[in-house]
């Protein structure tokens, strides 16, 4: 986990931070890290259909629903 490998570096700049991101492992599995500029558009919602599949990759921890999500990786084809 990020704030395991970082072990409270500050966090002071983009590249900081996109730099302990890409350099961790977790069950020997490296992340594909990736710096989004973009805006997005406030107020937007996922269609229920689609967040049945998103929910199929994400297992909440009881008692913490809401805020603690572990996010199962998937294969790319």
């Amino acid at each position: 986990m990020l704030e395991n490998h970082w072990r409270g570096q500050i966090l002071g700049s983009v590249g900081k931070a996109l730099g302990l991101a890409k350099s961790m492992t977790y069950a020997g599995i490296k992340p594909v890290v990736k710096l989004v500029w973009k805006v997005y558009q406030s107020g937007v919602k996922v269609p229920k259909s689609e967040m049945k599949e998103i929910e199929s990759n994400l297992h909440r921890k009881p008692g913490l629903e809401k805020w603690f999500i572990k996010i199962a990786p998937t294969t790319t084809g």
